[in-house]
């Protein structure tokens, strides 16, 4: 099998698809203010929540509320994420790492309210 070494750019206007983070991210209308959502499936592999927090800092998104089945030690750099405003809320059922540690590094999180998500009941 042929490795494609077609240039990012070029398979974008060939085929339509998203091939970049900060393509899909434009097209998917976020604006500053509105909630981004994830589900934690690889735990402390979970490297996705940084990198999508990341680009969206880059970008200049302000005032997100972040809504994650649960943040941990590896999601820590989403600390300075709140210090510098992009994100001001988070919604999580579990929290840990020094994202929760009530004397590290949870004292710049005054203005991020905590919310535990309820599971309905089958």
């Amino acid at each position: 099998m042929k490795k494609n070494i077609t240039p990012r750019h070029e398979l974008q206007r060939s085929n339509g698809k998203l091939v970049t983070l900060e393509e899909a991210i434009k097209k998917s209308g976020l604006k500053d203010g509105m909630t981004i959502s994830f589900h934690h499936h690889f735990r402390s592999g979970d490297k996705v929540i940084n990198m999508v927090v990341a680009k969206l800092a880059e970008m200049g998104f302000k005032n997100l509320t972040l809504a994650s089945s649960s943040l941990i030690d590896v999601h820590e750099p989403l600390i300075e994420h709140i210090k510098n405003g992009v994100i001001t809320q988070l919604h999580t059922s579990g929290l840990r790492g020094a994202l929760a540690t009530p004397d590290g590094e949870a004292r710049y999180l005054p203005f991020t309210r905590f919310a535990r998500l309820c599971h309905q009941e089958r």
